[in-house]
């Protein structure tokens, strides 16, 4: 389950208010409730899509506001909420329109006129009620904010009681000799081992992102999309993952569809292990490749397409661009722009495939150029489908990466994706993603 309260705030000068607020709220509601970026976020996960995800399915966001907060610089000189790709109002905005729970919290002496002259698509966050953390009477004023926060969110106690209880209702069954392990209802024929079972059950249910409610079981593993998001996307489920080690005897390979492995150029040899295993096991394989804006993209394409040697019936390459890459490129958008289409293109003529573009709606910017002739997959965490507006022109998607961090037993942790359509559909597209060379 994704944690329900989101903290907000600025590293300078917050950052060790947001600590002590975090630290407060995890002793009532438990670790796993609360997302703070710094303790949240592991090395390495998409950091846009994660924060995305994590406020889609919060049910209060704290804005924790400093005095100075609205009138931060941004290193540039200019006040940092006034640049559009400013993390802390990009956060805000994406809370205020999920309709999630939203309370200014006052610390350091600041006022609630810190909440004045907001950008528009951050204005109504003045209209929210306010709570105020004094140094002087920190933990009155602290229990006040958790008090109004466990009317929405379980505190750790009561979230325990019910699983206490069902333990010993197994228990009491099992010594009773009447248990019986029930699995998830599958087309495809079940292994009997412990680990097999366990790797089927996660994937079908423990691992669950996104959450249902009196939603009918499906046939196939779900990993906790709704039915009807389902019925829009067709049966095919993917997982995206850095290279590792599957268990393979352990895993049933019939749960997934395709899966793409990132080619990290340091692992170039664990990366050949794995990219040779997913075939031998019969899986549908595809490589990505994370795109630097400040470095050589002619160069990255090479290096890719040295070490990935694609087959007819893979899937195309994709390019994954990351916002804090983009972001620390100190680029100009339309640099950005010729250079992905630089690296794109070099793609396109050394494999003679048509790559993927990988992307999350608030990282793209129109002034990249128009990419909609390149297939997109995007990545949005939420309860319904990706729907519009996409990024840039693009009207349509072909992949949808519902679900990060999914910690499978046999597989490890990895991000969850759906394929938009079915078998026919997917085998389909690797013959369309064909291009002369």
């Amino acid at each position: 389950m994704r944690p329900k309260i989101f903290v907000c705030y600025r590293r300078q000068p917050a950052g060790g208010h947001a600590g002590r607020i975090r630290d407060d709220l995890a002793k009532r509601f438990g670790e796993d409730q609360i997302f703070q970026d710094v303790t949240s976020l592991r090395a390495g996960a998409k950091y846009r899509a994660e924060i995305e995800g994590a406020i889609a399915t919060a049910s209060v966001f704290l804005v924790v506001i400093h005095q100075g907060w609205s009138s931060h610089h941004a290193a540039d000189g200019t006040r940092a909420l006034d640049h559009p790709d400013d993390f802390v109002r990009l956060e805000i905005r994406a809370a205020l329109s999920a309709g999630v729970r939203t309370i200014p919290v006052l610390i350091q002496g600041a006022r609630e006129s810190e909440l004045a002259n907001l950008p528009s698509d951050i204005a109504s966050l003045a209209e929210r009620q306010s709570r105020e953390l004094r140094d002087t009477s920190w933990s009155s004023d602290m229990k006040a904010l958790s008090d109004e926060i466990a009317t929405v969110v379980p505190t750790r106690l009561k979230r325990m009681l019910p699983i206490a209880a069902a333990v010993a209702l197994v228990l009491m069954i099992a010594g009773a000799g009447f248990y019986r392990a029930r699995h998830w209802p599958s087309h495809e024929p079940t292994t009997t081992t412990a680990t097999t079972a366990t790797t089927a059950t996660t994937i079908a249910g423990t691992a669950r992102t996104l959450e249902t409610k009196n939603e009918p079981a499906p046939s196939l593993p779900d990993f906790g999309v709704p039915a009807n998001v389902r019925a829009l996307t067709g049966p095919l489920i993917g997982i995206d993952m850095l290279p590792g080690r599957i268990e393979w005897q352990s895993f049933e390979t019939s749960t997934i569809d395709f899966a793409y492995v990132a080619f990290v150029p340091s692992k170039k040899e664990q990366f050949q292990v794995f990219w040779s295993d997913l075939r031998q096991h019969g899986i549908r394989r595809g490589a990505y490749l994370t795109f630097y804006p400040a470095r050589d993209p002619i160069k990255q394409a090479d290096t890719f397409v040295e070490a990935v040697r694609l087959l007819d019936d893979d899937l195309p390459p994709t390019v994954d661009l990351e916002a804090t890459l983009l972001e620390k490129a100190n680029l100009s958008p339309a640099e950005i722009g010729a250079k992905l289409r630089a690296c794109l293109q070099r793609l396109e003529a050394r494999t003679g495939r048509r790559p993927i573009i990988y992307t999350v709606r608030t990282a793209w910017r129109n002034e990249y150029g128009d990419f909609s002739m390149y297939p997109l997959w995007v990545a949005r965490i939420t309860k319904t489908a990706p729907l519009l507006p996409l990024p840039g022109n693009w009207t349509n998607w072909k992949i949808w990466q519902v679900a990060l961090d999914t910690n499978v037993p046999a597989l490890g942790v990895v991000d969850v994706d759906y394929f938009n359509g079915n078998r026919d559909a997917i085998d389909g597209f690797i013959a369309q993603s064909r291009v002369p060379h």
